[in-house]
């Protein structure tokens, strides 16, 4: 599992490096459409490193495919942040799957089994630059299948053929690629940072234009007009979703109220602002309701000598809260926890106790085991800072019914495109998956 987790690694990057707007009425649609299409297309294979794919996939299905507009009973708005884990834990291991499949599709002579091409995707971290550079002639001249449309397809992407054909065409233009590398430096050159305004424009304008060329090319079929979905359905859906915004609130407002917690009792330490949450977990139990998020905060930029701001670095989080439902849990029995991820590899493959399913929380050493943060330990509150690539040993690992990609996942109805497959909408709605974890 530890390639699995290293892929979830990669995601966290991604997410600390996409220019997401903060949540505001004039830039919820514009941040809900980015975090839209990375979870349902942000795959980490492609022609650049793992972290910049899963950017460059993110731009262009939300400039190919966006999500229609809704009309009348589905008027909602898009989720600002990513609290599905079990939505993550399954791009990851789709990720490896057509990292498996692109691997074997390019690598020439004997054929490569799938245990020696995971061996090299460790080896290599997933990293297929140098592979592919060295291959180029079987991946843009092969007679065969497109590799690109190959690993989407085994890793079950809506559009696989589409964004093979993106792809493919970007992998056989040096002077393409050393643009796209220059626009996502700031994911290669160690500094961490977000992507700035500048440079995401220019990268949003490259990658349309580069769609509108190959849509030129290869023509567009004209589809027909997709069968309308009963009305019944299109209210239950948006119950769904505004029930799954509404949590979304719930776990923001509370982060929001323990960082600010944090940055008085660090007052040392950068005044963060709360950017992005990228996964909640509710552990089951008969006697309380703890919720496990992790999230990425930033500092205020600071302004440099011409006067222009510095793009954010982003922190990583772990935190722990109490609902207050009344019966549940009497939470003032235990503190809550805010604290950034430190160095945890000596806490390597633990669990927490609290959470019942695999992990797909990273948590920091103050809070695997079995959360002793109840006694009165000032130095427990201590946390060094967070490296993001130290989350390549450590990420949570992903339950085996995602790996093998059976059930569906909440997010699957939240980003249902219901004008372009209403006619599986029943089939959504009714899926096990959701009845067991109700409204």
């Amino acid at each position: 599992m530890c390639l699995l987790d290293a892929i979830h690694a990669f995601y966290i990057r991604a997410l600390a490096a996409l220019p997401l707007p903060l949540p505001a009425a004039d830039s919820t649609l514009r941040r809900g459409r980015l975090l839209r299409a990375l979870v349902v297309s942000g795959h980490c294979y492609g022609p650049l490193d793992p972290v910049s794919n899963i950017i460059l996939n993110t731009i262009w299905y939300d400039a190919a495919y966006p999500l229609p507009p809704h009309h009348g009973d589905i008027d909602d708005e898009l989720p600002q942040d990513i609290s599905d884990t079990r939505a993550m834990a399954r791009m990851a291991s789709r990720s490896l799957h057509g990292l498996v499949t692109l691997l074997r599709a390019v690598t020439t002579g004997d054929t490569l089994s799938k245990h020696e091409a995971v061996e090299y995707l460790w080896s290599r971290q997933c990293d297929l630059t140098d592979k592919l550079q060295q291959q180029q002639h079987t991946v843009t001249m092969t007679k065969k299948k497109n590799p690109y449309a190959a690993a989407a397809e085994a890793s079950k992407h809506p559009q696989h053929t589409a964004l093979g054909s993106f792809l493919l065409s970007l992998s056989g233009d040096g002077e393409k690629l050393d643009r796209l590398h220059h626009l996502l430096r700031s994911i290669t050159d160690g500094s961490g940072r977000v992507i700035s305004d500048a440079d995401w424009e220019q990268l949003n304008a490259m990658i349309i234009q580069e769609r509108q060329m190959i849509t030129k090319k290869i023509g567009r079929k004209r589809a027909l007009p997709p069968p309308s979905a009963a009305p019944q359905y299109l209210a239950d859906l948006s119950k769904r979703r505004s029930a799954y915004v509404k949590r979304q609130r719930f776990a923001r407002t509370n982060l929001e109220d323990l960082l600010v917690k944090y940055c008085r009792q660090h007052p040392w330490e950068p005044r963060y602002k709360l950017d992005v949450i990228c996964g909640v977990e509710e552990p089951k139990s008969y006697h309380w309701r703890s919720y496990h998020a992790n999230f990425l905060a930033s500092a205020n930029g600071t302004v440099l000598n011409g006067g222009e701001a510095n793009t954010p670095v982003r922190k990583f989080f772990f935190a722990e809260f109490w609902d207050s439902q009344s019966g549940r849990f009497n939470k003032s029995n235990s503190k809550p926890i805010c604290c950034p991820v430190q160095d945890y590899s000596a806490r390597f493959g633990r669990l927490c106790s609290f959470c019942d399913e695999p992990r797909t929380i990273l948590h920091p050493p103050c809070a695997t085991g079995s959360h002793s943060n109840d006694d009165d330990d000032a130095d427990a509150d201590v946390i060094p800072d967070y490296n993001v690539d130290d989350a390549i040993r450590m990420y949570g690992s992903v339950a085996p019914e995602l790996s093998e990609g059976r059930d569906l996942v909440e997010s699957d109805i939240i980003y249902f495109d219901h004008e372009k497959d209403a006619a599986n909408l029943t089939q959504v709605l009714n899926d096990p998956s959701f009845q067991r974890r109700g409204q």
